[in-house]
């Protein structure tokens, strides 16, 4: 009886640090990887952005969608996405996500990484966070 009470206890705890991590429930993440790949493909799969160190724009081709979709304080979703430049960059863009009348709409779109560089100001990420 131990033996099947310790590995449903385990489940039990990974799913409360996930709820208290903002994670989003399946059906939620589903809905909102949805949302963004629409709305990239509305664009040809590319998207235009602004590199927050030099305040260009730069034009980013898609290549992916990351897996994890979180909740953030505001009470939006946010999930990261995978572009890449013409020289061979890969850009991290966090896609902003809100829930309004049973649908999902993109709402802020930012340079999140650049390679392997954070370019995402820390206030602006807590700005970003914070709206609804």
């Amino acid at each position: 009886m131990i033996r099947h009470f310790l590995p449903i206890s385990l489940a039990v705890a990974v799913s409360i640090a996930a709820a208290s991590c903002g994670a989003a429930d399946s059906d939620e993440a589903t809905a909102v990887r949805a949302a963004i790949t629409d709305s990239i493909a509305s664009q040809q799969n590319r998207v235009s952005v602004t590199d927050p160190r030099t305040n260009t724009p730069i034009q980013l081709e898609f290549d992916h969608v990351h897996e994890g979709v979180t909740t953030t304080p505001g009470g939006r979703q946010v999930a990261c996405v995978d572009f890449r430049a013409a020289d061979g960059t890969i850009y991290d863009i966090d896609y902003y996500i809100g829930h309004e009348n049973g649908s999902y709409r993109v709402g802020d779109i930012v340079m999140h990484k650049a390679g392997d560089e954070e370019v995402l100001p820390s206030s602006e990420r807590a700005r970003l966070d914070a709206a609804q």
